[in-house]
Order: C-alpha cells, then structure tokens, then sequence
C-alpha cells in the first residue's frame, strides 16, 4: 500500500504516485481561508529555510544505519568522507530517481539528511566532499557548546534564526542544524547529557528523501546486492517499510529448502527399503494425506483462513509417514525370514504386528495435537485442526495404501531391485557393494550400542532422570519461559538489517526514544453497559467477529440505576487507580453532566422557549419517562458543543437507531495513574486490581445495572495470558489425553505410565533447552510445545508396543527389553535421523519461522531419541512388567471371569485381543522348543511358541 507523507511545518509534500503531481497540493487552509503559494514559494519552502535541505529529517522517511566494523569515530574526516560517498551510491542508483521528493521548480531530488551534508550546509560548502578537517572540527565544537540546549529541551524541532521565542544563542539554532544532528543523525552515546569531553560516534543514520513504502522493493533488492562498505563503515541496520513484504517474498524463495529435505527423505528410503517404487509410493500417499486433508480443511469445515503455520504439518507428517513405513519394512522383512512361505501370510503376521503399532502412535500424536485446540489464539486452534486431521489421514493412507504396494513391489519389481531398467545395472552394482560391506561394521555397532543400554541400565536410568528433575527446575522455577516483552513479532534472521534496526539500534537514537515515550500513555478505565461481553462468531476465522448481543436487563433510566451510577462516578475518583483528566470530561460520565443540564431554567427569555419537563423544575433522580424524554435532547445540546472541550473517547449513551432513540448502551471512561507498559505483571496488577474493585462494586448495584464489564487498552496483554495459561492448559490436557489413548490401546496400566513419564521427560528436557537458547512464548513458540508433545509421543510407543508384544514370551525383564529394542531400534533411528536432518536443512533460511522450526525439529527429535532408546529402555529392563503382569483385556474388564480347566494337550486358539503378545520372529541361531503351558503362549498362526534365542538383526 503506498503512503504519502505531508509535512506542512517544513514545507515538505512527499508521497509515492508515479507522476509526483505536487501542484494539486498547493492548496491548504487556515481556519475558512484558502492559499495559494506560487511555485517559486512552494520551492523555497520544500528546500527548507536554508535551501540546501527539503526540510528536517522525519522517522517516516527510509533510513539507514552506518556503524564501522573497527569501532573507528564516525566524526572524522575520513569517516565523514566514505559516508559522503555511501550516500552518493544510494542516490545514484536508477531506480532511486523515480521515487525521490522533488522540489517543484528544478525537479531535482532533494538532498539526503546525513551528517556530512549537515557539515556542509553549517560550513557553506557546495558538497559533502569538499568539507575540511577544520569545517569537522568547528561542527564538533558546536555541537558541544549547544548540546545542553538539546538535552534541556531548550532547543526544539521549529527554532531558527528566525524563530526569537527560543531564546537561544543564533549559532546553536542556526539552519535547525543541532537539533537534527542531535535527534536524528546520532546516537544517544554521542554527546550524552552533563558529558563533552571525549566522546566518540559509533552509529550515524543516513535519512533517504523516500517515503517508506511497498513501491521501494525493488530498490531496497538492488541495495542488498550491493555490498556498501567504504573504509570499513557499512549498513548494520535499515527501515525501509518493506518487512512483512520482504519477509513474504523469502517464504517464498526459502520453500527450496523444505525440497531438499523431502529429497534427503526420499534418499534415505530408498537406501532403507532398497526399492524406489515402495519410497515412490510412501511420498505420494503422504502428499495424498496432504491434499485429502486441505479438501476437508477447506471445503467440509468451510474454513477459508490457513495460517502459514499450517505448512509445519508437511514436515511432521513427513516424518511420521516414514516413521510408519520404516516400522512396517521392519517387520515385514523378519516375518518374511522366520516364515517364507506365501506373501499372503506374511501380509497377515506383519499387520497384526505393524497395524497397532501405527493405529497407536498416530491417534496419541494427533490427539496431542488436537488438545491444543483450547487454545484462544485462531492460528494454534487451525494449526491443531489441521494437523490432527493431517496425521489420522496419513495413518489411513499408511494402512490401506502401502501394504498393497509393498505386495506389488514383491511380485512385480523384487527382482529387478528399481523399477527401472536403465538403471538396473548401477542399482545392483551399488547394493552388492552396500550389502558386502556396511552390513558387518552395523551390525557391530549396533550389537555394542544394545549391549551397553541394557548392561549400563542403572546409570543411563540414574543420571538421565536427575537430568530431566533439572531441566523441571528450569521450565516450572527458574528461568521458566518468558513471556514475549516487546509487541513486535520477529519475521526474519536475527541479523537481518530490518530485525537490526527493531531489536537494536532503533533505541540508539534520541528520535526513536522520544517516540516510545510518546507510546507510554495512561491506560483508560472503560466500563460498559448493555452489550453482552460474549463473542459469537466464527473462532477459527480471524474476521468472523459474530454478532452484537444487548444485555435486556440494562435500564439506565430507573431511578435506583441514576442513584448507583452517581455514586460509582464518584467512588471511581476517590480509588487510587484513578488518574489526572486533562480538560473537559462532559461525556466521561454522563449522569454527571446530564444532572447539572437539568438545572436550567424552565422559561427561556432570549428564545422564547418553555423547556419543561427537562429543566430544574425536576430532581433528581428523575422520573423515567423524564429521563427518556430528556436525555435525547441533552446528547444534541452536547454535540453541539466544539469538538475542542468535549471527550474525544468512547465514553456517553449510545442510542438505537429508531424514531424514537432510546439509550441500549452505556459507556463511562476515565483516566487511570497506570501506564501502559508491555510487561506482564504490571499490566496484570492494573487488571486485576481495576476488575476486583469494579465486581465489589457491582454486587451493590440494581438489577438493570448488574451486567456491566470493564476493558482497557490490553490487547498485548491478553495475548500474554492467553499464551501462558493457554499452553499449560494445552500441555496437561494433552498429557492427560495421552495416557488415556495410550492404556485403552495396549491395557497395561504399568507400561502406559512408564511411557507418559518418558513422554514428560522429553517435552521437559525439549523446553528446558528452548528456554536456554533465549526463546520466548509467543505464538510460534507456543506451537512448537504442541508439536513437542506430538512428536515426543512416536518413540516411546514403539519402543512400549514392542515390549508389550514380548512380555509373554519371555521369563525375564533383561530380555524383553533387549528384544524390543533390537526390534524398533533401526526404525526409530532412521526416522529420528530423517526428521533431524530435515530440521538442519531449514537452518540457513532467512526466515525467523523456518529457522525456529528447523531448530525445534533438531531438539526434540534428538532428544526423544536419546530419552526413548536409553532411558525408557533401561526403565523397562529395570521396573518392566514380565508374564502379561498389569495386563488387562476387554473380556476381562466387561465380562464375568468362569473358571475352565484347560487341556495341554488341545492345541487353544489365541485370543483376538492377545495376539499381538507373540514375539516377533527373527532369524534363529539356536532353538529351545518347549511345550505351550497356557493359551496366551500361541502364536498367530496357531503353533506353539519357539523360544528362539537370536544373533542381532541386519539393517
């Protein structure tokens, strides 16, 4: 959107039309009288006093910050003078010729605000490059001598030789040119008050003479490829207008990154499965998922708003897609070499092991996310919607979609090893080589690693615990995750010019920080009646903002309602939180002014008029018809009144729009002592404090009086609580949600917990970290605590599962968890180094988001890991239930127990709920057979169980 800016005290009409038509400006008004000001006025005034500048610096035009890279003094002559040709270069470009101010006449640009410009006006030289040493020097003495002018507040913004009401010596007020350089052109370490000795520049801006608009990308882009250093000094900081358009434009630029993650995916399948059509098939039902997903999104919940963090869901369902696929391959392959036989058998035992483990982990993950739907925030609540919907459609897609391609792949392309011909030959090449010599130097590492988990169990068990108790002091006590304290949310790099200028140096300078003192203003003391404080629209689209809703008990004409609200006027002015009103308040509190209009005369002699009933022939508190009658005419005798001495709030009555008005609303407004302030607790401690005082207050009120509300200026503040009690809140429904999946899925009671304390380990640890690298809750961050939740959720329920489905098999603990962790250990790893390493790829991007969740990714995937594989691990070998200990069924929970004597020598069909018990069949070395002892020792197939005693599985 263009902007214009109209400085009529200095003369300046700058905007950004292509044809700079200035001429139809010419035209202003003082009081009813037009001017006109010829074109040679016109140029004089746009070239300022001096003529040298068009006007003072301003805030709104394009600026940047110079800094030297070696800590050199700005103010020298040879700073000055590489300045000097910066500013050159910036003016000199192409595009900067079409988007300058012009003075009218000459049609030439105006001059850019810079310090040696100043140096040269104050020295009468032509240009910037022909100052001198001693022209710096006397402009240095100058500013030391006429300093304290500045910081007194003596010197302003309109003194000039011209102006006698400043009362200041005319050398310190010449050309405004101390006042500029002091304001605008320095930092605030230059020349500081009550110092003027020894001071040196550090940081100077240069103010371009364009308006901060869209219409300056192109140029901006052209700046940014060149790289402007002269003498060391270069551009650290820059405002050009142009962030959320920048930022928008590297989202774009940036999406190759999230390509060459789905690459490395893709690579990496294929080198786990070894077949490009099954990594081929898992790609395109994750993007199936995908769209299916945006079609219910879009086009079943009607909802027309998608957040950018909605595009987080292609990474998580990336990752938990390949996560299903590597567990599936995984099992498919050791069913496939204990069994052999027909594809349809092996189909059969593969899925009664592999579909619960997926059926599991993807409901828990999409409940977790669908908790953070409580959220307030539109963007978590779509967020969550979107991403739960994502994952159960990907879960589908995983069951009914990929075991018929891994049968396709069996029948139709085994043999060949790829599905292409041409490349046939390099493909066998490449895996004979693969498989003859990366499998031994594995399989060792993997054998060592198993090893060294469960025999070390008690010290991986004892020192990681202690570590996560740590890191709980950190998240819960000290330095816990703060609150956002700035209303400025971050797009981009940390050391992107933009993000330079608002994080840093915007605070450097004397302009920006009187701007932010302006800000501090009082916050009002707003109370309303009549409106329903409920919102009724649409929570997931941001513009949906419902319906209004009028309280029908309001009455303000009642008697006992004028009585209350006069002594609440009053009560609010003797509480401490009430402030300073400057000027008239006639509208602040109506019943106020409105009882006092009522003491008129009743006879008017000037305009002949009887006013009866509305005049002092009535007291108060006025009969209702009176008030009803008489309240509509008091508003028009108050509108009247110069918009000078009356509120400009929204304090006063608030009529329907009927023949008749009659007052549906009611709003009285005061001034608070509190000031506005982006800091949690102090805006907490006027809420709280005006909101108590103002509910005791109610509770003595009439019943046409009860239904008022209080609000304020405390939009940043309500973000705030909604982030801190939203996310909490979100976290243990989450958790809580979790567990219950969880144990109605696998009925161990034992497990189920083991898992939600590790669970809660990773999301503590995952914090604790986020904490220690400086994040702050605001809203991505908040996301990205959901996302911990659901993505720390995956690995401890293979790593559970997996014990469940050995705890029947095995007499000790040691070997069911050895078990389970050889079984999951090549599928978790592969999908946490999937999922890492798509993270790491997001890391160079100039985007904040991108690089938040490349991070995030990093942490939380490492960290689930180590937890999951080690410490859960060696919880189980340690604490594990053995001999289907805790464990429940259906028929147990809902059906009477009958006692039946059971034949060892009746081969007993397993039970439908028991089946996924057996142990995975791996490839056996040595055998022990022995005789079933129970029913639940069957195996799916209906033979007995083989204890099988096993050589570590390849990958």
């Amino acid at each position: 959107m263009e902007r214009c800016l109209i400085h009529l005290k200095d003369g300046i009409f700058n905007g950004t039309s292509q044809d700079h038509n200035w001429f139809q400006l010419r035209l202003f008004f003082v009081g009813n009288q037009k001017h006109k000001i010829s074109e040679e006025d016109w140029d004089r005034l746009s070239a300022g006093k001096s003529g040298y500048f068009c006007g003072s610096p301003h805030p709104d035009y394009s600026h940047v910050v110079l800094e030297s890279a070696y800590g050199h003094d700005l103010f020298t002559l040879q700073s000055l003078q590489a300045i000097c040709r910066m500013q050159d270069v910036l003016t000199q470009n192409k595009l900067f010729k079409g988007l300058c101010v012009r003075r009218i006449k000459s049609k030439q640009c105006c001059r850019c605000w810079s310090l040696p410009n100043y140096v040269a006006l104050l020295n009468d030289r032509e240009s910037c490059r022909d100052i001198t040493v001693n022209d710096v020097e006397k402009t240095k003495e100058l500013l030391r001598n006429c300093s304290h002018y500045y910081h007194s507040a003596k010197l302003s913004y309109d003194c000039s030789q011209e102006n006698e009401a400043c009362h200041l010596p005319a050398h310190c007020s010449k050309h405004n040119a101390v006042f500029s350089i002091m304001n605008y052109l320095t930092s605030t370490s230059f020349l500081p008050p009550n110092k003027t000795e020894d001071i040196k520049l550090h940081q100077t801006i240069i103010f371009i003479p364009v308006a901060c608009s869209s219409v300056m990308l192109d140029y901006y882009n052209e700046i940014v490829v060149a790289t402007l250093n002269f003498d060391g000094i270069s551009i650290v900081a820059s405002e050009f207008g142009l962030k959320s358009l920048v930022f928008e434009q590297y989202l774009i630029r940036d999406s190759w990154l999230l390509s060459f993650g789905a690459l490395f995916v893709f690579v990496t399948m294929c080198f786990y499965t070894r077949s490009i059509f099954l990594t081929i098939m898992t790609i395109i039902g994750i993007l199936f998922s995908l769209g299916v997903s945006y079609f219910l999104y879009k086009f079943v919940f009607n909802l027309d708003y998608f957040p950018f963090m909605n595009l987080l869901t292609i990474v998580i369902v990336l990752g938990i897609g390949t996560d299903d696929a590597f567990v599936f391959c995984n099992i498919w392959k050791m069913q496939k070499e204990s069994f052999g036989g027909p594809l349809v058998k092996v189909m059969s035992s593969t899925l009664d092991h592999a579909i619960v483990s997926m059926i599991i982990t993807s409901f828990t993950t999409a409940v977790a996310f669908a908790a953070s739907y409580i959220s307030s925030i539109t963007a978590i609540k779509c967020f969550s919607l979107f991403a739960s919907i994502t994952i159960m459609i990907n879960c589908f897609m995983m069951i009914f979609w990929f075991p018929p391609c891994v049968i396709i792949w069996e029948n139709k392309f085994r043999s060949m090893n790829s599905p292409s011909k041409c490349t046939r030959p390099i493909w066998k090449r490449f895996s004979r080589q693969f498989r003859r010599h990366s499998p031994s130097w594995i399989i060792t590492l993997k054998t060592i690693f198993i090893d060294s988990v469960i025999r070390f169990r008690h010290t991986w068990f004892w020192t990681l615990s202690p570590v996560a108790v740590a890191c709980g002091i950190v998240v819960f006590y000290y330095p816990k995750l703060q609150l956002p304290n700035t209303n400025e949310f971050q797009l981009l790099h940390n050391s992107h010019p933009f993000e330079q200028y608002e994080m840093h140096y915007s605070k450097m300078f004397w302009f920006s920080k009187s701007l932010r003192e302006d800000q501090k203003m009082k916050l009002p003391l707003r109370f309303v009646w009549g409106v329903v404080p409920q919102d009724n629209g649409n929570y997931l689209e941001p513009l949906s903002y419902g319906t209004l809703q009028l309280d029908e008990r309001f009455n303000m004409s009642h008697p006992d309602s004028q009585v209350w609200l006069l002594n609440f006027c009053r009560n609010i002015r003797e509480h401490f939180f009430h402030g300073i009103n400057l000027g008239l308040t006639l509208t602040n509190c109506f019943i106020e002014t409105f009882k006092e209009w009522m003491k008129r005369k009743c006879e008017d002699d000037m305009e002949n008029v009887n006013h009866s009933p509305c005049c002092e022939t009535e007291t108060f508190p006025f009969r209702s018809w009176v008030f009803e009658k008489c309240v509509v005419e008091a508003i028009a005798y108050l509108y009247k009144t110069p918009q000078a001495f009356r509120s400009h709030g929204f304090a006063g009555p608030k009529f329907s729009k009927e023949n008749d008005p009659v007052i549906k609303a009611l709003v009285i407004e005061f001034q608070s002592n509190y000031t506005f302030s982006l800091s949690y607790n102090h805006m907490k401690e006027f809420v709280n404090e005006v909101e108590t005082w103002f509910i005791n207050e109610l509770e003595t009120a009439p019943e046409t009086m009860r239904g008022g509300f209080f609000i304020s200026n405390t939009d940043f503040y309500d973000l705030q609580k909604v982030l801190s009690e939203g996310t909490v809140t979100a976290v243990i429904v989450s958790m809580t949600l979790s567990l219950i999946v969880l144990y109605l899925t696998t009925l161990n009671i034992i497990t189920s917990t083991f898992a939600i304390m590790n669970i809660t380990c990773n999301v503590v640890v995952t914090l604790a970290f986020l904490i220690l690298l400086k994040w702050t809750l605001n809203i991505i961050e908040s996301m990205s605590i959901s996302c911990a939740i659901g993505l720390a959720v995956d690995f401890p329920l293979h790593y559970t599962i997996s014990y469940k489905f050995q705890s029947s098999n095995h007499q000790n603990r040691l070997g069911i968890a050895r078990q389970a962790l050889t079984n999951m250990l090549t599928p978790v790893t592969m999908s946490a180094l999937t999922t890492g390493v798509v993270g790491a790829l997001m890391l160079p991007s100039r985007v904040m988001a991108y690089i938040q969740i490349g991070t995030f990714l990093i942490i939380v995937v490492t960290i689930s890991w180590i937890y999951s594989t080690v410490h859960l691990v060696s919880m189980l070998a340690l604490f594990g239930p053995i001999r289907n200990f805790g464990q429940c069924t259906y028929k147990r929970l809902f059906c009477k127990k009958t006692e039946r004597r059971p034949n060892p020598l009746r081969r007993v069909p397993p039970k439908s709920d028991e089946h996924e018990m057996d142990l995975l069949p791996v490839k056996p070395s040595t055998t022990n057979i022995k005789p079933p002892s129970s029913s639940s020792n069957q195996s799916p197939s209906g033979v007995s169980v083989i204890t099988v005693t096993t050589q570590p599985e390849e990958i």
